[in-house]
């Protein structure tokens, strides 16, 4: 840290990723789960970004979930956001848009 410390309120994320937390191998099919709380997200978009640079935006199924092969080794990347109509205050500043944006990785060897 440079300066002054400065400490900032949290928004609680109320969306995550439920995925194998282990390093999968080459071939094998990776499964991600879309969850608002402890609810599935049904027909929400996944992008998932390989090290190679290759890329593919997937559909979640009704349990909140796709399914992918990986083919490269390294390390993958996967993204999910949305944009909520909410009201709030955030470091004493009014807000009437809530948008949100999920990153997580995992290895493929």
């Amino acid at each position: 840290q440079v300066g002054e410390a400065v400490t900032y309120s949290s928004i609680p994320l109320d969306t995550h990723f439920v995925f194998t937390n282990q390093v999968l191998k080459v071939k094998d099919l990776v499964e991600i789960q879309l969850l608002r709380g402890s609810n599935p997200i049904a027909n929400e978009e996944i992008l998932l970004m390989s090290p190679s640079g290759w890329s593919k935006t997937y559909k979640t199924n009704n349990q909140g979930k796709i399914q992918a092969e990986v083919i490269w080794p390294g390390t993958y990347v996967i993204e999910h956001s949305h944009m909520t109509d909410q009201s709030g205050s955030w470091n004493d500043k009014s807000y009437t848009k809530n948008w949100q944006g999920l990153t997580a990785s995992f290895q493929v060897k």
